[in-house]
């Protein structure tokens, strides 16, 4: 169950010069894909021995497009299983998730104005199957509910040099494009029992040799102190840091219920860093 679009414009003598100039000529591409479950899998023989996966999606969808305004890729997955037999451990990995989703927005055409930016990651209700577990939580002290990992971000930025030739974008002292802004829209990461949140967006001074941001992070951890306790148990964190570790926590939050946590991180015009009115730096 598959559909496919494709379009393109290629403008007269585009295809005869580099990408940027071709955009500015006016090329587009852009293309969706479509598809209902879907199933594959693989296998491989190597040194260590076979190696065996299969994966299936009950839908997927794939969105691109290039053009003057910048390059957009958005691909999202629902309903998705993976299972691998592999020669270095003695059980299969089972792993289920239920949605994916990977975005990213870039401006490619240099100039005086801004362009819009971004990039979306979500991992949504990831679990795999006991015996991946008892590797490192043999007791079965954390909790084993489903994980989730968000992260969404957007801004303005700029692009002041070329992005053609990867080599010299590496070699160069300074960064080929200049963040204006940015704006942290959603930050999830829930994991054995824990759940940390995020909101916030700062504004960057690029005359300076390190741009200087300014503006403020809300962050809200529930269950964290819980989870420090379960990572004790289980000997991932040694007993004599448990101390450390929660003097650490209490420089950057402040208690807001039972086992939940908030933190504000504030960036300011005077070059300060501040977790709740507290300077760091």
């Amino acid at each position: 169950d598959v559909a496919v679009k494709f379009d393109m414009n290629m403008p007269e003598d585009a295809a005869a010069t580099n990408l940027i100039d071709a955009l500015g000529m006016g090329l587009r591409i852009s293309g969706d894909l479509k598809s209902g479950t879907s199933t594959g899998s693989n296998e491989a023989d190597g040194p260590m021995g076979p190696m065996k996966t299969t994966s299936k999606a009950e839908m997927g969808a794939l969105s691109f497009a290039v053009d003057q305004d910048g390059a957009r890729f958005n691909s999202t997955s629902a309903g998705v299983t993976v299972d691998a037999e592999m020669p270095m451990l003695p059980f299969p990995i089972h792993a289920e998730m239920s949605r994916m989703v990977g975005g990213l927005d870039v401006p490619l055409v240099p100039g005086e104005e801004s362009s819009p930016f971004g990039l979306e990651v979500r991992l949504e209700d990831l679990v795999v199957n006991d015996e991946v577990w008892a590797m490192f939580d043999p007791t079965a002290h954390l909790p084993r509910s489903p994980a989730t990992v968000i992260l969404d971000l957007e801004g303005m930025a700029k692009v002041t040099g070329t992005l053609e030739n990867p080599e010299e974008v590496m070699a160069s002292e300074k960064p080929p494009f200049e963040i204006e802004s940015l704006s942290l829209n959603e930050l999830q990461v829930k994991l054995m029992g824990a759940d940390l949140t995020g909101k916030g967006a700062a504004t960057f001074d690029n005359s300076t040799p390190v741009p200087m941001p300014t503006g403020a992070v809300d962050l809200r951890l529930e269950g964290g102190n819980t989870l420090i306790d379960n990572l004790v148990a289980t000997g991932l964190i040694p007993s004599d840091q448990l101390m450390g570790i929660r003097m650490m926590l209490g420089l950057f939050a402040v208690p807001a219920g039972d086992d939940v946590m908030t933190s504000k991180i504030e960036m300011r015009d005077d070059g300060g860093v501040y977790a709740n009115g507290q300077r760091l730096r």
